[in-house]
């Protein structure tokens, strides 16, 4: 089973082959046995869970991974986009406009962190600009 956590009841923007599933009130039910996911793709969305739930997300998200699952989350590194604005290559406006209709926006290396903590393995970090992809996988 693979699925996609989505922020908008848009099944449009599902990948093919992925199951969507709907981040709602910042919370995220899946109704799927432990160890039962290949895949996991968070991407722009991870900015709804708040900050106070994303410990229960991740180990929400360890559980369900299979051995060599992956989860990829892609989201704002929040230290990136400060950095940004800091030196003037985005302007206020684009900054209030990125975190205005968020519930949070998290630092790449501090979810890395977290996800290591529940068991999972971190592949690789990519940043671009503001935007980060974190692929990590389930090895025990």
């Amino acid at each position: 089973m693979k699925i996609q956590i989505l922020k908008t009841a848009n099944i449009n923007d599902c990948i093919d082959g992925y199951s969507p599933i709907f981040i709602e009130d910042g919370k995220v039910s899946i109704d799927a046995p432990s160890n039962s996911v290949s895949s996991i793709v968070v991407n722009n969305a991870i900015e709804e869970v708040p900050y106070s739930e994303l410990d229960s997300f991740l180990q929400q998200m360890s559980r369900l991974l299979r051995l060599n699952g992956e989860l990829i989350l892609g989201g704002i590194d929040i230290n990136c986009l400060c950095r940004d604005l800091l030196n003037r290559s985005i302007t206020a406006e684009t900054y209030n406009t990125v975190i205005y209709n968020r519930k949070s926006i998290y630092d790449s290396k501090e979810l890395a962190e977290k996800m290591s903590s529940f068991g999972l393995s971190i592949n690789k970090l990519l940043l671009k600009g503001s935007v980060y992809e974190l692929h990590a996988s389930r090895s025990a």
